[in-house]
């Protein structure tokens, strides 16, 4: 389970950087 969580909190962080390389500055959200 823990490897599982880390694994899905590394995609979260991968989408999260190219979304906001792509819409420009983090919104407050």
């Amino acid at each position: 389970m823990t490897k599982f969580s880390a694994a899905l909190n590394f995609l979260q962080n991968r989408l999260l950087q190219t979304s906001l390389g792509q819409f420009g500055p983090p919104s407050p959200n």
